[in-house]
């Protein structure tokens, strides 16, 4: 274009206002950012033909070779804010979002996560999602720790307290797995279960196990133990703040038996 008409020397366009097509504001270039800038009279830009579209472009090779983030109608729609590369080997996420907090649709797989991890929900107390349709399943980290030993020997007729030698933590500021058992530390409602299996022995009749919070059982009476065979209990447990749980195995065959398989673990609910 050259400016003013017909002058024959090519300068840049400055600004168009009035005239046809733009019969009040303005189209400008910014000085200070060579941005252009539309001041409509109505505050807004149209494209008033269907099917339409607006591309903005991150790059522009050829017609082969861009990325473009592009907001399009269509015939009987749907209409579509899209990602579009080519070739499309060429992967780019899409970001949306406000001050409050982004989410992203990840362009490798389609899978829709928040930019920011554990920060945000979906809905709130008034604001409910009504149903969810699901294919898989549902993961999340709920507080729990396990705590396990391979084999301890069990002496007869004297309650012992088994000593654990492996540990899982997913959440070590909820609870905590040690040697001596499990540690709550937050207070509040918490699964709590247990696994053994003693060696087997025709002597005596008992071959008990009980989760113990140092002040009382868990369980009463004690969890009777299947010879030979794994026995799991499980219990809820409202806890107070820093309970440190441990496990009391008791048998009375009359010489030792080993427990193996022993393990404790804690799934924490919530507070009251």
């Amino acid at each position: 274009m050259t400016q003013p008409i017909n002058s024959g020397a090519p300068q840049p366009v400055q600004g168009v206002t009035g005239g046809p097509g733009l019969n009040n504001g303005s189209a400008s270039i910014d000085p200070g950012t060579g941005n252009i800038v539309f001041t409509p009279p109505g505050n807004a830009v149209e494209i008033k033909k269907s099917p339409s579209a607006f591309n903005l472009y991150e790059y522009f090779n050829s017609n082969s070779d861009y990325t473009r983030l592009q907001l399009a109608t269509a015939v009987g729609g749907p209409e579509s804010v899209l990602v579009q590369s080519q070739p499309t080997s060429v992967v780019r996420d899409l970001r949306i979002g406000t001050l409050g907090g982004v989410w992203r649709f990840l362009g490798s797989n389609g899978a829709f996560r928040p930019e920011t991890d554990n920060a945000f929900d979906i809905g709130d107390a008034t604001h409910r999602v009504r149903n969810l349709f699901l294919a898989g399943q549902i993961a999340t980290q709920i507080p729990y720790a396990k705590t396990a030993l391979t084999t301890q020997s069990v002496p007869s007729g004297v309650s012992t307290n088994a000593t654990f030698t492996t540990f899982v933590n997913n959440l070590p500021g909820t609870l905590v797995a040690n040697s001596t058992g499990l540690l709550l530390v937050t207070a509040g409602i918490y699964i709590i279960s247990a696994t053994l299996t003693y060696g087997a022995s025709a002597g005596g009749t008992r071959r008990d196990l009980n989760i113990s919070s140092g002040v009382m059982f868990l369980q009463v009476p004690p969890i009777l133990a299947t010879v030979g065979a794994q026995t799991v209990t499980s219990t809820i447990f409202v806890a107070g703040a820093n309970t440190q749980l441990s496990m009391a195995l008791f048998q009375d065959s009359g010489g030792a038996l080993n427990a193996s398989s022993v393990s404790i673990t804690g799934i924490f609910l919530g507070t009251q």
